[in-house]
């Protein structure tokens, strides 16, 4: 064996031990990864993504079409779940069915004003809306509580059996910071919103 001859041969073998290392901890990295994804707590996901999921499923179960999603349908929809949201951390005196909100039917404008100014033109539209905390019944967490409440009313008003609806908006939130505060205790709750509605006659 020839000198330098030793040392070239040792240096692919140390360069392959480095190599394998180095998967070997890109491996246990990416298995971590997705064993965070997997042990996520629910809390962690999108109640928005929830809420979709459950109404497009009564859909089905009505025999309708899935709805599709609007983005104006879907910005009124978050605009009553904020309003909603703000009433129940006191940071708003009425609540949106009082009629003080022009987003609803009972309010002075309406929902089909609303949607009127922005451009959505239809004469066949509902809200529907719930809300979850810990006073609510039923079984599930706040935000369950909150989307069956929902999918429920869309039931009760024949709105989801109602194959003639083709879009919708939806918009959800879970709050544990400060509901009621400071004249009752703060607790956690979730609120669910969403805005079904014929297509669009500008379309």
């Amino acid at each position: 064996m020839r000198a330098g001859e030793s040392g070239s041969r040792r240096y692919p073998t140390a360069r392959w031990k480095l190599l394998r290392i180095v998967k070997r901890v890109v491996m246990t990295i990416t298995a971590m990864a997705m064993v965070a994804v997997h042990l996520a707590p629910p809390s962690a996901a999108d109640p928005t993504a929830h809420l979709k999921s459950e109404i497009d499923d009564a859909r089905r179960d009505a025999g309708c079409p899935p709805l599709q999603l609007d983005p104006i349908l879907s910005d009124v929809s978050q605009r009553v779940t904020g309003e909603t949201d703000d009433y129940a951390r006191h940071a708003a005196r009425e609540l949106p069915t009082s009629g003080e909100v022009d987003l609803l039917p009972t309010g002075s404008g309406g929902v089909l004003k609303v949607l009127r100014e922005r451009g959505y033109h239809t004469n066949k539209v509902r809200l529907l809306s719930g809300f979850g905390d810990n006073r609510a019944g039923g079984e599930g967490d706040d935000e369950a509580k909150a989307i069956k409440a929902l999918v429920l009313e869309g039931w009760g008003l024949d709105v989801l059996s109602d194959c003639t609806y083709t879009r919708y908006g939806v918009s959800a939130l879970n709050d544990d910071s400060s509901q009621g505060w400071p004249s009752t205790a703060p607790r956690a709750y979730a609120v669910a919103s969403a805005i079904v509605a014929a297509a669009s006659g500008t379309e």
